[in-house]
């Protein structure tokens, strides 16, 4: 469910989806019609008149408004001139790295046709943060460099809440959890991270767990990193002796349906609007609890 800013002025609620979102309105009104549009936590309606007093919610479809390709499917949530916001899939990188050359989020961005900040360089553009490859949900693309800027300095000053759902092994016996344990490279596979207690040049990382339902051999908890170190909450959780279903890095059990871990919330300053804004996904069906929302 994401909140969007209220209308500075009284507007028809089509008109205004259609103005805020840069969609054409009888695409809106069905989805109004089908009751994915809330003002005020109610069912609106095309005609309906709503103003700056109204608070207005649309709920995220299983099928998305646009996708960024017709190669893979790249969920597009919200556009405006300074952000996109998208909804990653597991399995695709987010940008090209050492490896083999493969089609990574960036080539879909591209691709789409948008203008992108070039803050992160060439074979960076619009990324602001990213995502594990196996890590799917929220991420923020910058569309110039203003927008890039801002939203960097609130990563950096641990502004930006992000919020992600994680399958673990085992049973988490504690209903809350305060993962505080630096993380560095590690010191035999260069390509993974560990907690290091001992290592001055391990950096500090902070992760808090919430219990959300308990099965025999698994938990599903919600993940919320105060830092974003790179892996960090995949170490964390293998640190604790409970690792993500699906991580062969770090010790998880095999999974047909790859890594399950889901970046489903993500609240932030907007670049140049300047209010706060937040969007939200459901579980992802790669967890087999498809239909239930454990969020409060």
């Amino acid at each position: 469910m994401t909140e969007l800013p209220p209308p500075l002025q009284s507007n028809r609620l089509d008109r205004y989806l259609a103005e805020q979102l840069g969609k054409p309105r009888h695409q809106l009104q069905k989805l109004i019609k089908q009751g994915d549009v809330l003002v005020n936590n109610k069912p609106g309606k095309s005609s309906q008149l709503i103003s700056s007093q109204d608070r207005i919610f649309i709920k995220e479809s299983n099928t998305p408004l646009k996708t960024l390709t017709s190669d893979i499917v790249v969920p597009m949530l919200y556009e405006d001139a300074d952000i996109l916001m998208i909804n990653k899939p597991a399995g695709l990188t987010v940008h090209p790295g050492n490896g083999p050359r493969e089609f990574t989020l960036v080539d879909a961005l591209l691709a789409y046709g948008c203008t992108l900040s070039t803050v992160g360089g060439e074979e960076r553009p619009g990324i602001v943060h990213r995502l594990d490859k196996d890590t799917e949900g929220l991420m923020i693309i910058a569309k110039n460099n203003e927008a890039h800027l801002h939203l960097t300095d609130q990563f950096k000053a641990k502004t930006v809440t992000k919020k992600y759902y994680a399958m673990v092994k085992g049973n988490i016996t504690n209903d809350d959890m305060k993962l505080d344990f630096p993380i560095g490279r590690h010191p035999q596979h260069r390509t993974k991270m560990a907690v290091l207690l001992h290592d001055s040049m391990a950096r500090e990382a902070l992760t808090y767990i919430r219990v959300l339902a308990r099965f025999n051999t698994k938990t599903l908890i919600e993940a919320m990193p105060v830092t974003g170190r790179t892996h960090q909450i995949r170490v964390h959780l293998a640190h604790v002796q409970h690792p993500l279903i699906g991580d062969f890095t770090y010790g998880g059990l095999a999974s047909s349906t790859g890594q399950f871990l889901q970046s489903f919330f993500i609240s932030f300053i907007h670049p140049t609007q300047k209010n706060g804004r937040s969007f939200q996904l459901p579980l992802s069906d790669r967890f087999g609890l498809s239909g239930s929302d454990f969020t409060d």
